[in-house]
């Protein structure tokens, strides 16, 4: 008679938040076949469409008068090329700049993904060649403007110059680069990391290049620009090699201006208007030692009719910089209602005066840390594990036969039914558990009894920006004797 086995079942108790999977897609290639030049709306709803805008906007078609929308989340697979460009000019002569001047509304949707990377080294003596702007985003250069409701979730943007004569600072934002003219900014929220860095000393003398300016959500807002109803929870970092080179960082613009220089003959010169933001992310201009600006919401302001207007930036993100209030340096600037919360503060929505949260913002529990978020944009609201149950809890199976356990996941919110099978107590190779729970028992098992374990998997944010890790509870199980 063959001998048979006892089984008991580890029943595993977990409790964490359950974050959503990101797919993985294909890389992608432009497509402007979604363009004509009769149509005024446009909607985009692949990868490839929004290369083929960033495509036609940098061979020259402004889109002013247009409207692109998005129908859809988007999530990018390579490098980035920012839509528009160049703002400078060589000498007296004017750079060439390709700039959007349209409406780009993401109504509600969420980029994934947006990565720069490398070397953006330029001289203001020297036409550059090619489509690598120095203005860097998911715009490097708008101007008269529209951008409203478009999240960004894990950006990476890592860009760097060398040191020659004239070099001209880079402007890195989440949304752009380079904004101006009477340009609207609203309804849009960054997360990830950005860092622009001047690498090398100069050599041969000449002009000092200029300031790289990062923000969470513009680099640079020359002009009548308005920021509106706008969130980073990105890091921010903006760094030089020499005290020559003057690094600047705004939690939600790096750079204000109310001049311009006059590009295109319709952009005007006007007050930068910051409203309803607020900053959580690290900023850091460094290094300290230098001349450097970092604030918590402007990094440098160069005109005093700049307006803050109920702006908040957390305690702490500002700790490692030059600067360390609400604007880092410059012009004094006229702020109202514009204050530093601690993190628990950041978390009341009593402590946001001046925000709509009727209408425009809202909290979710366990969303964004705990931050206020837009209503634009639908956050998936994470689900609360309370345990696995396996059924049967007890079986008895001969060697050499299988028997299949089911799990069900307890919690709210529909946790995912995903677990992780073992068994353990076993002595024969052959005794396994397969990944859809049904365990063989090997003919040469000597054991007598089994135990098969069913583990939800927890995923955890660890503190490197981007990363996960796995997060197991330990098992607990009841033993029985045959």
């Amino acid at each position: 008679m063959k001998k048979v086995l006892s089984m008991v079942v580890a029943l595993v108790m977990v409790v964490g938040l359950v974050p959503g999977m990101t797919p993985s897609v294909a890389a992608a290639t432009p497509n402007t076949s979604w363009y004509n030049t009769l149509s005024t709306t446009y909607t985009l709803t692949t990868e490839d469409q929004l290369l083929g805008l960033a495509q036609l906007v940098n061979n020259g078609n402004t889109f002013s008068g247009k409207t692109i929308l998005l129908g859809n989340d988007i999530i990018l697979t390579g490098e980035w090329t920012p839509i528009g460009g160049w703002a400078d000019s060589v000498g007296t002569v004017e750079l060439p700049h390709k700039v959007f001047s349209g409406t780009f509304d993401g109504q509600g949707h969420i980029i994934h993904n947006l990565k720069i990377t490398g070397d953006r080294t330029f001289s203001k003596y020297t036409v550059p060649t090619g489509t690598v702007p120095i203005n860097v985003g998911l715009f490097g250069y708008i101007a008269n403007a529209t951008i409203q409701n478009v999240g960004l979730k894990d950006t990476n943007i890592n860009v760097y110059t060398n040191g020659i004569s004239g070099g001209l600072g880079i402007g890195a934002g989440g949304i752009c680069g380079f904004a101006a003219g009477n340009t609207v900014i609203k309804n849009c929220f960054n997360t990830g990391y950005i860092s622009a860095r001047f690498n090398k000393p100069m050599s041969g003398g000449g002009d000092v290049p200029g300031p790289h300016t990062v923000g969470g959500i513009c680099g640079n807002a020359w002009g009548a620009v308005r920021i509106e109803d706008c969130y980073n929870t990105a890091d921010l970092s903006s760094s030089s090699y020499t005290s020559g080179y003057a690094p600047t960082a705004g939690g939600i613009c790096g750079d204000t201006n109310n001049d311009y220089f006059a590009f295109e003959p319709a952009v005007i010169s006007g007050t930068p208007d910051i409203k309803r933001c607020y900053n959580a992310g690290i900023v850091e201009a460094l290094p300290s030692s230098f001349s450097v600006s970092g604030g918590g919401i402007v990094g440098y302001n160069r005109n005093a009719s700049t307006l803050i207007t109920h702006c908040y930036w957390r305690q702490g993100s500002i700790d490692k910089v030059g600067g360390g209030d609400a604007v880092g340096g410059g012009t004094a600037i006229s702020m109202t209602q514009t204050e530093l919360l601690t993190t628990a503060q950041m978390k009341i929505q009593a402590n946001f005066f001046g925000f709509d949260f009727t209408n425009a913002w809202g909290f979710i529990s366990g969303v964004n840390d705990d931050y206020p978020i837009l209503k634009a944009f639908d956050y998936p609201i994470p689900s609360i594990v309370t345990g696995v149950t396996i059924t049967p809890t007890n079986a008895t199976v001969q060697k050499g036969s299988t028997q299949t356990f089911t799990a069900n996941v307890l919690g709210t919110n529909n946790p995912a039914q995903t677990v992780i099978w073992s068994v353990s107590g076993k002595s024969s190779a052959t005794t396994a558990v397969s990944s859809t729970g049904v365990l063989t028992v090997g003919a040469d098992e000597t054991a007598t009894t089994l135990m098969v374990k069913a583990r939800f998997p927890m995923r955890v944010q660890s503190s490197i920006p981007g990363q996960w890790f796995r997060q197991c509870a330990r098992c607990r199980p009841v033993l029985t004797k045959s």
